[in-house]
């Protein structure tokens, strides 16, 4: 057979096919991801997230204490709540930063935020207790602020004589508490102070206004003072209150109390404000106001239960006086 060749234009015919199928076959996919571009836009955005991160670096905690208490100092005439937010903001950077306080000159806090326990809003004043609380460092902050009556503050807000909430109450004995937690502390707290909780636990009036737990609050921290320092209670008529709850108060405070009293006995410098037995005879005293001489079959109601409260008080108090002759010693 001889060789044929085909035709110049068929030839060609065929490669414009064979192109146009190629051409078809390379539409048909899907393109494919421009990797150089992905990569230039994850590395753009790490970029810009670490310029973010230098930039809130540059804005060191003193710088930022300083811009929050001028502005505390221009909010000075304006609405509470713009105060109270920024206080907050004060509040949120001392919790962040706990070194903060260290670097902190007090003396030069207090006259910018000192404004605020003269506010006629019982939630800024609140807020510039738990301001001062965070700039308590040592003995010598704790005397600039009874330097700066203070403690004044204090019995004004805990002795509810305006318009006080109970967050303000809340936060003036918190701060008193702040001050037993610096060396010799409570010997900055006045007799003032002292008398101030004493009436507040003592209060008998409606429960909505001063809850059993903030009185519980208060007889706690009167006991740690009791401890640190037993003269200032002596001076204050508050052995006295700690007897009277251990009588009055549910077993489990009343111990509590009777463990400070035995505390005191223990050492000679603290058992000569426990006046000589005279205190600790109030404990028997139970015995002799009951009165045996009723009849059990001709009780009412009302005797009934009081029958039922002295058994509870017999109870309680026979188990307190074997806690103390126990423990006592000598």
């Amino acid at each position: 057979m001889s060789h044929v060749d085909l035709p110049l234009s068929s030839s060609s015919s065929i490669k414009q096919r064979s192109e146009s199928e190629r051409a078809r076959k390379l539409q048909s996919r899907p393109p494919r991801p421009d990797i150089k571009r992905a990569r230039s836009a994850t590395m753009s955005m790490l970029q810009d997230n670490t310029s973010l991160h230098s930039i809130q670096n540059t804005e060191s905690p003193t710088w930022l204490l300083s811009d929050l208490l001028s502005n505390l100092s221009v909010f000075k005439d304006k609405n509470e709540y713009s105060i109270v937010t920024k206080a907050n903001d004060l509040v949120m950077l001392f919790q962040q930063h706990p070194n903060l306080k260290h670097d902190v000159q007090i003396k030069a806090v207090l006259p910018r935020i000192q404004f605020m326990l003269n506010h006629t809003t019982s939630e800024v004043r609140s807020s510039c207790y738990r301001i001062i609380r965070y700039l308590i460092v040592n003995y010598e902050s704790l005397m600039i602020l009874v330097q700066q009556k203070l403690l004044i503050y204090i019995i004004i807000s805990l002795s509810n004589t305006r318009n006080v909430s109970l967050i303000e109450m809340e936060q003036s004995l918190k701060l008193i508490r702040e001050f037993l937690t610096v060396d010799k502390g409570s010997d900055l707290l006045s007799v003032g102070v002292i008398k101030t909780l004493i009436t507040i636990v003592e209060e008998n009036g409606d429960s909505k206004s001063i809850p059993e737990s903030f009185k519980n609050a208060c007889l706690e921290t009167i006991c740690e003072i009791t401890l640190l320092n037993p003269e200032l209670i002596c001076h204050s008529g508050g052995f006295k209150l700690i007897i009277n709850s251990i009588l009055d108060k549910p077993v489990e405070i009343g111990s509590t109390c009777l463990m400070i009293v035995l505390k005191l006995l223990d050492f000679e410098n603290s058992r000569k404000f426990v006046r000589n037995g005279f205190d600790l005879d109030s404990l028997i005293s139970i015995y002799s106001n009951l009165s045996d001489h009723d009849d059990e079959t001709n009780l009412d109601n009302n005797s009934t239960r009081i029958r039922k409260t002295s058994n509870y008080k017999l109870q309680k108090i026979s188990f307190l006086i074997s806690t103390l002759l126990k423990n006592l010693m000598g």
